[in-house]
């Protein structure tokens, strides 16, 4: 099972994230389809940068009974002034995951009425007036009513006012509208959390005139308790082939990005399986991951009717296999690198392999603050895959076969002075007959010594949740870095009773184990730490939680205390059994630093 480290907020989260478009139209009905036409047409030009939101989910945590004001910018990317409205609505997700709004006149709005906190935001001001080329700020001021707690949600929309134009004699206007998630998380209890797999299958999507023919693996996601919670999902298919299951292929679900669910929604999620799937009885399961752990897995047989394109027996994937999985290539401005790495075809099939590098995927569209000099550094700043070269780069790999591969990588004179480069491997395997067989990656580091190493990390954001045992809880941490270097993460958790006593009840190491995550962590990326938390030796109490979030560098010795986030809770016991329940920082004597 290959997860990666997908759970991260970030501006690329795209089950978070959405553009949501609709028309403004005059004239006859025809004009509509023309709007449509245009609005796509102009998805590579300027209609969808006309203005710009960040950040594009608004995540507070607060108590019951506080006020507190959050603000996103809007940037005006035309020479022109325009005017953007804001107004709020109540938010939803679909079947699919994605986010959806509710207006006040929805038949369904009261379905949402009770995790629901529009009623609680009030919007500083109803639209912004952007001059040519400038960022205005946007603020929402949050007031949580006393006797609430958990997860509450709404969403700004935040509007370009229409723009009238003629297309071929017709009258069109377009509305470009961002949806940006506003999350309320409020301290209290730990939730139980209560995620379930209530089916996985098969079906075969027919082609129209608007979708391609598809195998597609589904899966249906419950969230029967209270939690809003990150969830990372795959399925595993088998066809039964002479009296014996014979694995075909592992899916992830979403196959990109992120998602999450909001307590009450079901999800009805499909992935194309890669390539037609024949007549037969198969074998499909289902893996959810929650919050970084294991939640369920869900087995079924069943008889899936077929797709037409299939011929003969179905191939399993391409067990290919990259030895080093992680290539560092020394070079410097001006000057050329070489490295060997091995392809090894660790299966019965032949396949034909294709080998690209691309800039790794949660770089895309990623940047760090700006440094001291003021520099904002971008994911395409750290790309050396367009330095790279692969002899060769295609080639046909026979059943347990290798081959060997020259990485070259020319960085040119003008290079940006990064102390290091990145870039993702791919190779793409397919059969013969054309199916897919499946992608595995790699990663290639570029060390420059000639630039300065500027080491980075810090946590995002620190959670609890209940486990299903009795008085134990799963503390997540978020951690970035924000540096330009590879690093190797460690995070730990402690546990000290407020000042001045200041007593060590316990410490834990967290892991990205869960997740999948392993190994160097690259400049922009989120990683999540999880450990649990047992509460029932703890004398009824107040106590502050510190998470540090350490890293090696290159080898250099650990930097302690780089990043730490503390949160405060209280231990109370009800019926023999203890539980816990957040505090503010103010409640345990505020932040003090916390050394291991």
């Amino acid at each position: 099972m290959a997860f990666g480290s997908q759970f991260v907020e970030s501006p690329s989260n795209l089950s978070e994230r959405r553009a949501h478009t609709s028309l403004g139209l005059t004239g006859r009905p025809l004009a509509r389809i023309i709007g449509v036409a245009c609005l796509v047409l102009s998805a590579g030009g300027s209609a969808f940068g006309q203005f710009l939101v960040n950040p594009m989910k608004v995540s507070v945590e607060m108590s019951p009974g506080r006020q507190q004001t959050a603000s996103i910018s809007i940037d005006n990317t035309l020479d022109e002034p325009q005017v953007v409205d804001l107004k709020l609505v109540d938010l939803t997700q679909g079947a699919d995951g994605v986010w959806r709004r509710i207006e006040v006149d929805d038949p369904n709005a009261d379905k949402v009425g009770a995790y629901s906190c529009r009623s609680w935001l009030l919007l500083q001001q109803s639209s912004v007036n952007l001059p040519p080329g400038q960022r205005a700020p946007a603020r929402v001021q949050i007031t949580v009513p006393r006797g609430v707690s958990g997860y509450y949600f709404a969403a700004i929309i935040a509007s370009m006012q229409p723009r009238p134009g003629a297309v071929q004699g017709w009258s069109a206007g377009m509305d470009l509208e961002f949806l940006i998630p506003v999350i309320v998380k409020v301290r209290g209890r730990a939730l139980p959390q209560r995620i379930s797999v209530e089916d996985v299958g098969l079906t075969f999507q027919r082609q129209t005139a608007t979708t391609n023919p598809a195998s597609l693996a589904t899966m249906t996601i419950r969230n029967a308790g209270l939690t809003f919670s990150r969830l990372e999902a795959m399925v595993r298919i088998s066809k039964k082939l002479g009296g014996h299951w014979r694995r075909i292929t592992e899916q992830r679900i979403p196959a990109e990005g992120d998602l999450g669910i909001i307590p009450g929604v079901t999800l009805n999620l499909a992935i194309d399986v890669g390539r037609p799937l024949s007549k037969g009885e198969y074998q499909v399961q289902g893996f959810l991951y929650a919050d970084g752990r294991v939640t369920d897995q869900l087995d079924k047989q069943l008889m899936f009717e077929g797709d037409m394109r299939a011929l003969g027996n179905l191939p399993s994937d391409a067990a290919l296999d990259l030895d080093p999985i992680e290539l560092v290539v020394p070079a410097a401005p001006g000057r050329v690198g070489m490295k060997n790495l091995v392809v090894f075809n660790a299966s019965e099939e032949t396949v034909v392999v294709d080998m690209s590098a691309a800039l790794p995927d949660h770089m895309v569209a990623a940047g760090l603050p700006a440094d001291e000099q003021g520099r904002i550094l971008r994911g395409e700043h750290f790309d050396c895959s367009k330095w790279l070269s692969f002899q060769p780069s295609k080639f046909t790999l026979t059943g347990y076969r290798r081959q060997y591969v020259m990485v070259q990588c020319d960085i040119p004179e003008n290079a940006t002075n990064l102390p290091q480069y990145f870039a993702q491997v791919k190779l793409r395997a397919v059969f013969p007959d054309g199916q897919d067989a499946g992608t595995t990656t790699g990663r290639i580091y570029v060390e420059n010594n000639r630039a300065q190493v500027t080491p980075r990390v810090e946590l995002t954001q620190v959670t609890f949740s209940a486990e299903t045992t009795a008085s134990r809880y799963l503390v997540v941490a978020q951690g970035v870095n924000l540096g330009t270097t590879r690093i190797l993460p460690r995070c730990r958790a402690v546990v000290r009773t407020p000042l001045p006593d200041d007593v060590e009840m316990t410490r834990f190491e967290m892991t990205s184990d869960v997740y999948k995550s392993f190994g160097p962590m690259l400049p922009m990326e989120h990683r999540m730490f999880s450990g649990v938390l047992d509460v029932s030796t703890f004398p009824v109490g107040r106590y502050r939680l510190g998470v540090i979030l350490t890293h090696d560098e290159q080898g250099n010795a650990l930097q302690e205390g780089n990043a730490q986030q503390q949160r405060g809770f209280e231990v109370v016991e009800e019926g023999g059994v203890k539980s816990l329940r957040e505090l503010e920082m103010d409640a345990v004597g505020g932040v003090v630093e916390i050394k291991l």
